[in-house]
């Protein structure tokens, strides 16, 4: 599951013949609870919601709008944009562009309004090269806005908007195939997007998995590497690992104050030998200087990770992802879970979340 501001979290989970379904769930102050979807397509058909957005309806109101992306597989086996609307009582699909030769996909939304919603993703071009994907929603209609994509592969994973004048989308980047991949970010300045500098790891691949913005002088990214942006440049900011393999956080909210938290899993080598790696989740908060490890506890025997985290001040943030008691591989084991974290200013536990 994936997860961003006022209690939804949205995500997919598995029917009949293992086929992908939306998921969405509600937190009311006391529980969470699965809110029925939308999904596209034929019953057959995959369907995957990766980020949500919400706003308060009216500056005065406590009811909410809320938006929803990702994709789905279309008749042709192709992925189409797949976007859903929270209108205060309902989830619907609403209609979005899917452009390109092959595979529109969503992977971030930041809404500051419920007229005023960007995503970002990608899309495959005629040679099946990825390029970068932006829309943006007017309060009637999403529609496809250009942004700069000359490089070989070019993606988006993350956006941070702060009004209808300013966002960051954030990504990776190959200027040839045979090449390791390079961190990309894009700014909009109200009119067009354009191509900022951005730093990279020296040797490995790079790749910035989210952003969360505070202000126009005040950013996170995070992924591999870590950097923070300063109002007129970003830099990289070393953070803390565990495990035997190099982290990528997954995702990352700011709250005012200079608190920020990030969310990931690491792995664990096997007991014995043969055995199977185990995965743990891993959190981090920033202090305004540095990024630090924080307890963070795990459900599953084998498998536990976060992949979205959303702070509302220093003292209370959401994380949730999935676990699995399961030994089959990952990447096919039907058993994974709901995992649903909450931060209270000095420790992160553990909620209970219903499964879809």
């Amino acid at each position: 599951m994936s997860h961003l501001p006022c209690g939804v979290a949205v995500g997919n989970y598995w029917r009949t013949a293992g086929i992908d379904h939306t998921l969405i769930e509600s937190w009311n102050g006391a529980a969470w609870s699965v809110v029925p979807s939308r999904s596209a397509g034929t019953g057959t058909t995959e369907n995957l919601l990766r980020s949500v957005s919400c706003v308060r309806r009216h500056p005065s109101s406590t009811a909410i709008s809320c938006m929803a992306v990702g994709h789905f597989t279309a008749s042709s086996g192709a992925f189409d944009t797949l976007i859903e609307s929270w209108n205060g009582k309902t989830w619907s699909i609403v209609r979005s562009p899917s452009v390109g030769f092959n595979n529109s996909e969503l992977n971030s939304v930041s809404c500051v309004s419920p007229a005023t919603c960007v995503a970002v993703g990608s899309y495959w071009g005629a040679a099946g090269i990825d390029h970068t994907l932006i829309e943006s929603w007017n309060g009637v209609a999403w529609s496809v806005v250009p942004s700069p994509s000359p490089a070989a592969e070019r993606t988006f994973y993350g956006v941070s908007c702060l009004s209808a004048n300013w966002c960051v989308a954030v990504g990776t980047h190959r200027t040839d195939i045979s090449m390791s991949s390079r961190t990309l970010v894009e700014s909009w300045n109200g009119s067009h997007w354009s191509i900022g500098p951005s730093p990279d790891n020296r040797i490995a691949d790079s790749v910035f998995d989210g952003v969360s913005c505070v202000s126009a002088h005040s950013c996170q990214a995070v992924g591999s590497p870590d950097a923070s942006w300063n109002g007129s440049a970003w830099t990289i900011v070393r953070s803390p690992s565990k495990g035997t393999d190099r982290i990528y956080m997954n995702g990352v909210s700011c709250a005012p104050a200079g608190f920020c938290a990030a969310v990931a899993s690491y792995d664990v080598p096997p007991a014995t030998a043969g055995g199977a790696v185990i995965g743990r989740t891993l959190a981090e908060s920033w202090n305004s200087t540095r990024w630090s490890i924080v307890p963070s506890p795990n459900r599953g025997a084998l498998y536990n990770v976060l992949n979205s985290v959303s702070c509302a001040s220093k003292t209370a943030c959401v994380a949730v992802g999935q676990f699995t008691d399961r030994t089959t591989a990952r990447a096919t084991a039907p058993g994974f879970r709901t995992l649903v974290e909450s931060w209270n200013g000095s420790t992160w536990a553990i909620l209970p979340s219903p499964n879809g």
